[in-house]
């Protein structure tokens, strides 16, 4: 049995130094990156705009769309070197809801579906393969800046977006380059729909007349 060499970073994904150190003990310590799974998210409090604290309000973009763009910024390089060449951004369902108060949550999360479209589109010609994946309604941390009615929409188990993304990364999914996924579509329904998505340019953020 091969053995298998795991390290761990502590980082502040929001912070360039940060993410920049993070990219050189990973360069030193294995020379290559195959998959990249951005997580990191934060959501602020609920509240209507002109009741909103514009620290908490931009630290969600730091983290939510900043963060992704810094850690795709440094590791890209080196999964250009890897085989795979997956990145994972994931996101959520707010992508398309427009709901009071968390104006900073919901618009950054349509960015992150716009920003990874750009990754592919700027390097999908290399190999690298973008995906927006939402895990589901998730009992997480960030459930305390929830509304309370909301929380009782939290049902899905964290092991079915970990399945999602195995699925996503064991092969790779050109086609769904720059596109949206959902941890609780039927992934096997999604490839049997495939020349539909693409002749129709689906699973990505456009405005439809």
């Amino acid at each position: 049995m091969d053995s298998t060499t795991t390290g761990k970073l502590t980082l502040d994904v929001s912070d360039e130094k940060n993410v920049a150190s993070a990219f050189a003990q990973t360069e030193q310590s294995f020379g290559r990156l195959d998959i990249l799974v951005n997580n990191a998210g934060r959501l602020e409090n609920w509240f209507p705009l002109a009741d909103t604290d514009p620290t908490s309000w931009w630290a969600t973009w730091e983290v939510n769309v900043k963060g992704k763009y810094l850690m795709m910024r440094a590791f890209l390089p080196l999964l250009l070197r890897g085989g795979q060449k997956t990145i994972i951004n994931i996101n959520s369902i707010g992508t398309h809801l427009c709901r009071a108060g968390a104006s900073a949550y919901q618009m950054g999360k349509m960015a992150i579906c716009r920003l990874t479209e750009f990754t592919s589109v700027e390097y999908g010609g290399q190999g690298v393969v973008a995906i927006v994946v939402d895990p589901g309604a998730v009992d997480t941390g960030l459930i305390k800046a929830l509304p309370a009615q909301s929380h009782a929409n939290l049902v899905d188990a964290p092991e079915l977006a970990a399945d999602t993304i195995v699925w996503l990364t064991r092969g790779k999914q050109e086609w769904l380059n720059g596109r949206y996924i959902s941890a609780n579509w039927d992934m096997e329904e999604i490839m049997s729909r495939k020349d539909e998505i693409m002749e129709g340019n689906k699973l990505r953020v456009r405005l439809v007349l």
